[in-house]
């Protein structure tokens, strides 16, 4: 019967997307969202639910008081089922290189990691099917085991934390990166969705955490190893075995986050179609982003999982004049940042359509951004709370490529700078208009209805290498990490050397983010063997000379008006072109 019940459940989510896209053809297109209301007072936590909001908020399932269950919402279920179609894909790898001279890791290193689950008890969800009975059985919930006694707590431990010993003949960089390449992979199961890695180094040491995307991102990498270093800086004034030992067990259940609208005092959100179409209207219209350039080739050749990793920097003095040409014309770094990759991608790929004789098809380049930071609108207890979740949301930028081409006689410098001004100009107005949209939380929640069913997603099929496919999506983690870590007397005990992150690529792609640390702007480039290095090189080397050649010709524009301003009798210099 369970047979003939799982045909008619296939046929019916088939139906409900046949409906979809018919609908979205016919009514959806070009809809414009209404202007943003003001925040809503709080929704009371004790609120009555209805029923399709009540698995919304962690509850314990029927026959079991020792467990607590809230539905995937989200972008935590969009990642879960993602993974699930693409075998592992885009499960995390962050691995800092940091020293501790004075702190015996052996002894408190896994402590620490213990302590980090008890302030973030995300980190021992599991993922479970069907929890409440009176609900769909093939929708996802967090499930975490509220632990009895610190026993339990260890044998979660255990099972996470893991020690890599150093090996002859290697040192600690060739160690710390084969283990990332093993660690790539592997797939992180739902039964433990965070696992921590530790090597004491010759010269450093590594803390290597692997991580499900449906249950962390970029800045919960950050959240782990700031608590992490800070549990191993309070190793020095305490017993940190001890503490961990003593701590309320059972307690930090407080904890747990909330989705994400609850967190927000909004009350558990169901659906949003409207804002959920905008999100998927490139998706819909047939189009499949990439996370930068189009794969030069489409079979792997290496092991499925494993990606390198390329990185370039601009050094503090760049960074610092670059900051001030932007702020001149009204924009920010991050603004600068994402029109130079726009720029990149395009350039790149009209270029080769020259090169090769071939008309660059002029649509448009879509970004998938994910710039809101929804932990700042928190509410009540929640504020100012570090949830290790998917805590950003995101939404669809566009650049017309109409009148992006060369002009007749233009140097390559003189085209890559006037297509970064357009994309600077056409980008900037679409930031601000949803920089404070926190509607845009529950644009995701529509997935808790259109995803049930877990079959492969045949990625490659979409793909394509032709010059035209200018969509692109690109991830971005910047963040205020702390780099040095102090006792209560003022010694130092924990430096932050380094940070890398890499995702587990099964599919043809390659991904770019970028952080600041020390005043240097990282751009790191994840990309798999479907891409030459050549490639992936000349990528970031465009992406640095359109930054560099927008700060100097700013610079030099600025100092021109300023120039012609004492020249002049007293009043306001014309605005400066970049």
């Amino acid at each position: 019967m369970s047979g003939v019940k799982k045909f008619f459940d296939a046929i019916g989510q088939l139906a409900f997307w046949l409906s979809f896209f018919a609908w979205y053809r016919v009514f959806g297109k070009n809809k414009q969202l209404p202007p943003t209301p003001p925040l809503p007072a709080p929704l009371p936590e004790d609120a009555p639910l209805t029923h399709e909001q009540k698995p919304f908020r962690y509850q314990n399932p029927p026959g079991n008081p020792n467990a607590l269950v809230r539905r995937l919402w989200g972008a935590e279920l969009f990642f879960w089922v993602f993974s699930k179609w693409t075998d592992g894909a885009f499960d995390i790898i962050g691995t800092w290189n940091f020293s501790a001279p004075e702190v015996d890791l052996r002894k408190y290193a896994r402590a620490a990691w213990i302590r980090c689950r008890f302030q973030n008890p995300q980190m021992a969800v599991k993922v479970v099917k069907g929890a409440l009975p009176d609900y769909p059985a093939h929708l996802p919930y967090w499930s975490y085991h509220i632990p009895q006694s610190f026993a339990e707590v260890e044998a979660w431990a255990d099972a996470t934390f893991h020690f890599i010993e150093q090996e002859d003949g290697k040192d600690d960089d060739q160690v710390a990166e084969e283990w990332r390449l093993r660690l790539q992979q592997e797939k992180i199961d739902d039964e433990h969705l965070f696992r921590c890695y530790i090597y004491i180094g010759k010269e450093s040491n590594r803390f290597l955490i692997h991580f499900s995307h449906a249950c962390g991102d970029g800045a919960s990498a950050f959240i782990n190893g700031s608590q992490f270093y800070s549990a191993l800086n309070d190793s020095l004034d305490i017993d940190l075995n001890e503490q961990v030992r003593n701590l309320p067990w059972g307690k930090e259940v407080a904890d747990l986050p909330p989705s994400l609208p609850d967190a927000m005092g909004l009350g558990p959100t169901v659906n949003d179609q409207d804002v959920m179409v905008e999100l998927l209207k490139p998706l819909l219209e047939g189009h499949l982003p990439s996370l930068t350039l189009v794969p030069q080739r489409k079979e792997r050749q290496g092991p499925i999982g494993v990606c390198r990793v390329m990185r370039v920097t601009l050094d503090p003095a760049e960074v610092k004049q670059l900051g001030a040409v932007m702020k001149s014309v009204g924009c920010s770094l991050s603004h600068a940042f994402d029109a130079a990759r726009h720029t990149a991608i395009y350039y790149m790929r009209a270029k080769d359509a020259e090169e090769r004789g071939l008309k660059y098809k002029e649509t448009h380049l879509v970004n998938f951004l994910a710039p809101i930071e929804c932990r700042r609108f928190f509410q009540g207890r929640h504020r100012g709370k570090p949830y290790v979740t998917m805590a950003n949301v995101c939404f669809n930028t566009e650049v017309p490529l109409a009148g992006l081409g060369r002009k007749e006689g233009q140097s390559d410098a003189d085209w890559r700078h006037d297509v970064f001004e357009t994309c600077l100009k056409t980008l900037v107005p679409q930031f601000a208009a949803v920089q404070d949209e926190w509607r845009l939380v529950t644009a995701l929640a529509g997935g808790v209805s259109l995803f049930g069913v877990e079959k492969p997603l045949d990625v490659s099929a979409a793909l394509t290498a032709e010059p035209g496919d200018s969509y692109t999506s690109i991830g971005r983690i910047e963040s205020l990490i702390k780099l040095e870590y102090k006792t209560r007397s003022g010694q130092r005990s924990v430096r932050v050397n380094d940070f890398g992150f890499s995702p587990r690529q099964t599919n043809p792609s390659m991904c770019l983010h970028s952080w600041s640390m020390r005043g240097n702007a990282v751009f790191s480039a994840n990309y798999n063997d479907c891409y030459d290095e050549e490639y992936t090189r000349l990528f970031l080397d465009t992406i640095l000379s359109v930054l560099r050649e927008a700060a100097r010709r700013g610079a030099a524009a600025g100092a021109a008006a300023q120039a012609a301003k004492k020249q002049r009798s007293p009043g306001a210099a014309p605005a400066a072109r970049l």
